[in-house]
């Protein structure tokens, strides 16, 4: 494969960010045998207190550079490790994977990866820590165009490597995740046995870290020497019922877990984050905000404003919110249980004719870097807000690979040939049996040749809901409910199955009317699914599937070009 990776050296920045991984055998906690739920005496070990910064010093800084280095592109998550800031994302036109790395935030270099990089989209989640470098969650396929996590690794955030241990795949979905100096935490829901709580000390192995007491965890979040997770603990009571009991645990390493002894006030309920940062650290719930000492005392603290986001790390803990009714970004500080203004943004750092909504934001070692996506498309904006004086403005620069792909970057359309299973459907062909196919063995069978057979048209009743994914051509996508079920047989309970039938826009026929026979011509692996595609232009993204992913499921799908009615 051509070289499409060019490799920079930039400074170490900081080491706080949000990211997510793997699996692996189990790693048990010494000290915490049984299930009484009884609290260990150690109390939380604090990191030497680090003063937050006085607010009136701290303000905002443009970097119009940001717009540069993002214009017309998918921007994917983003962290901050021991070679600098670094972001993943996607060229929105010819989808080639990009790399974005600043060793400050005002310049930005480009670089163009292999397109097989992530398995081709962009990842979900993005780690990085001293110990581990760069880890982000990417994607790999079966040939029917399935999604299977996959972890990959890098010391750099560029050149990206595949782990090729099966315990470093994602087996549900990573809904938490954080990074620490020495190790990575996740959080990963599962259908059994649920949560799983899974540490990295290299980016590579995984452990799954046993909570004590059987304790179930609901978040997660980095602490200021550690990790903190919360939950519950179910205790079963002498007369049948089960006590539900609300908890927080703390980590130093994220492998072995004690519960904290916290003012039953803060978790009566419920717990909604941890924020530290500056020496502090508060608790969010139901109960509001509270401040929570070294001993696990904790005293009230005032509720973030409407309408602002919240940010933790090594300088502090910020709300901002961007431009949208005003032209400037707005910031307030917690100081000592409430929030403190920072210093009033003006000048370049306001932006002419507001409407920024979507957000990304990272902790630096000395404030954060914060970038808002406007309503006008292929527009980002960004700001670092920091203390000590500096100009409204930065001059910045984008340099690196070019703005323009080359050809080995691109993604080729997928052609993959589909296997000939061993049996196939006889002919006359019969809808029930075609269902009972995989969808990769039913293209392997027929290809894209013309099939004409003899179909019931299910009723599909009631109760179907949800939403669906962009896509381009949106006719070949079957989400939700397709344009018919159909069966071999007029029976609706059939449980064997229907087959899901799409149409074709220019199919002819009598096309409309459920609980009737037809006669129906169709095929696989239509034309049109060469061109599938998200329909995502550009901005912020939460992660891409691979087009070639999308590319098979659309060869997959069953597209009718006629159809008539039949006895």
């Amino acid at each position: 494969m051509p070289a499409v990776i060019r490799r920079i050296s930039i400074a170490f920045v900081a080491l706080v960010v949000a990211g997510c991984s793997a699996v692996a055998p189990e790693l048990r906690p010494s000290g915490q045998p049984g299930s009484s739920g009884a609290v260990v005496p150690p109390t939380r070990p604090v990191a030497t207190p680090v003063a937050p910064p006085d607010p009136s010093t701290v303000g905002w800084m443009a970097v119009p550079s940001v717009g540069d280095a993002f214009a017309g592109a998918k921007v994917g998550p983003i962290a901050v490790g021991p070679a600098g800031i670094v972001a993943l994302g996607s060229d929105s036109t010819d989808t080639a994977l990009i790399a974005w790395s600043s060793p400050n935030g005002v310049d930005w270099d480009r670089h163009w990866l292999p397109p097989t990089t992530f398995g081709g989209g962009i990842p979900s989640h993005l780690f990085a820590s001293a110990a581990t470098g760069y880890v982000a969650i990417g994607s790999d396929m079966a040939v029917d165009g399935t999604i299977v996590r996959v972890v990959w690794t890098s010391r750099d955030g560029i050149a990206w490597t595949e782990d090729p241990d099966p315990s470093g795949r994602i087996d549900g979905v990573v809904f938490a995740g954080v990074s620490g100096q020495a190790a990575i935490l996740v959080l990963e829901s599962r259908r059994n046995p649920g949560a799983v709580l899974q540490v990295s000390q290299d980016g590579s192995h995984w452990l799954a870290a046993a909570i004590p007491n059987d304790g179930e965890v609901a978040g997660i979040a980095a602490d200021v020497d550690g990790f903190v997770a919360w939950g519950g603990i179910r205790t079963a009571l002498a007369d049948g019922t089960v006590a539900n009991r609300t908890v927080v645990w703390h980590s130093s390493t994220g492998t072995t877990w004690q519960e904290m002894p916290i003012d039953e006030r803060s978790v009566r309920d419920d717990i909604s984050g941890w924020f530290a940062g500056g020496g502090q650290a508060f608790i969010a719930g139901s109960e509001g905000w509270r401040s929570i000492q070294r001993d696990g005392t904790t005293t009230p603290a005032a509720g973030v404003p409407d309408g602002m986001s919240v940010s933790s790390g090594p300088a502090g803990i910020v709300a901002y919110t961007l431009p949208d009714v005003d032209a400037c970004p707005r910031a307030i500080m917690m100081i000592g249980g409430g929030w403190v203004p920072t210093r009033a943004a003006s000048g370049a750092s306001c932006v002419p004719g507001p409407g920024i909504n979507p957000t990304r934001m990272v902790a630096l070692a000395d404030g954060w870097l914060v970038l808002g996506q406007a309503d006008r498309p292929s527009q980002t904006f960004g700001w670092l807000l920091r203390s000590g004086s500096a100009p409204e403005m930065a001059v910045g620069q984008v340099s690196g690979d070019p703005a323009t792909p080359p050809a080995a970057a691109i993604q080729a359309v997928d052609r993959v040939v589909f296997p000939r299973p061993q049996h196939c459907p006889a002919e006359p062909l019969d809808a029930t049996a075609i269902a009972r196919l995989s969808r990769a063995d039913r293209v392997g069978c027929f290809g894209n040749r013309d099939l004409t057979f003899r179909a019931w048209v299910v009723d599909p009743g009631e109760g179907y809901g949800g939403t669906c994914r962009n896509r381009i051509p949106d006719w070949l996508q079957d989400c939700v409910l397709p344009v018919w079920l159909l069966r071999g047989t007029a029976d609706n309970a059939d449980p064997t199955g229907a087959l899901h039938a799409l149409r074709r826009p220019d199919a002819t026929g009598d096309l409309s009317g459920v609980g009737r026979w037809v006669r129906l011509t169709g095929h696989f692996d239509d034309p049109a699914a060469a061109t599938c595609t998200d329909a995502i232009s550009s901005g912020f993204v939460e992660d891409s599937v691979p087009v070639a992913s999308l590319v098979r499921a659309c060869r997959t799908e069953f597209v009718v070009t006629s159809m008539t009615n039949a006895r």
